[in-house]
């Protein structure tokens, strides 16, 4: 429900710590009786906690929360699910156990295709910042990607919007939007405006100045690296 490419504070902003923290006790009590219960029970915790750990923001990371954090962590959900339907207390029960597992089979047919739904809006950047921007328009990664991605497309009065929308969300205070910003007023043919936003990308973040450095640390996609380089030639700065 509403996942999103960025999610910032929008995943928790409804769930104030007083409400988290119990939340986490009552499951950590949970998986402690479910262990003491059935000692295979503990793979499945290990498998939900371990991989948790390193993005749990012990030491803050650039990404708070992201779907793929919880891959592995839902296997471990799974293994736990499995071990519930083989509990003595359910095969003792058949008539139950068979119900159970019907719910259990109707249920992952419902979220295969709520996965398959999803998979459209990977189809495309365009497609994946939409969703993302629409979903969560206080994030400046969402209108910054959105605005890369219309300019891509060739929908540049979009783009310049949602890239400026970035650049406000922002503070104005991060580079990568002045460039998308800057190649888009150069592909609409406004060069002065273009030079000032080359100036000022450069003045935030003078890593800028180097677009290959940018692709090798991974910072920048080599097309749009590609582009900047070339309008650096154009409009050099000081």
């Amino acid at each position: 429900v509403n996942q999103a490419a960025d999610y910032g504070l929008l995943s928790v902003r409804h769930l104030p710590l007083a409400v988290a923290i119990p939340i986490v006790a009552a499951i950590g009590v949970v998986a402690v009786l479910a262990i003491r219960v059935d000692r295979r029970s503990a793979l499945a915790v290990a498998m939900v906690v371990v991989p948790l750990v390193p993005v749990s923001n012990l030491v803050p990371i650039y990404r708070a929360a992201a779907d793929r954090y919880l891959y592995f962590p839902l296997a471990g959900l799974a293994i736990g699910l499995a071990i519930l339907l083989d509990s003595q207390w359910l095969a003792r029960r058949r008539a139950v156990r068979q119900r159970v597992l019907l719910a259990g089979a109707g249920v992952a047919v419902v979220m295969g295709f709520a996965c398959l739904e999803r998979q459209k809006v990977w189809a495309s950047s365009l497609a994946l910042w939409q969703d993302a921007f629409r979903k969560n328009p206080a994030s400046y990664t969402a209108a910054s990607g959105l605005g890369d991605a219309l300019r891509e497309v060739g929908r540049l009065p979009e783009a310049e919007a949602a890239t400026r929308d970035a650049i406000r969300l922002s503070g104005g205070r991060k580079g990568d939007p002045w460039v998308n910003l800057a190649l888009t007023l150069d592909a609409m043919g406004r060069a002065g405006e273009s030079r000032e936003a080359v100036a000022r990308a450069v003045e935030i973040d003078p890593r800028l100045r180097d677009p290959a450095s940018r692709v090798r640390s991974l910072a920048m996609e080599r097309s749009v690296a590609d582009a900047w380089a070339r309008l650096l030639e154009k409009s050099p700065v000081p």
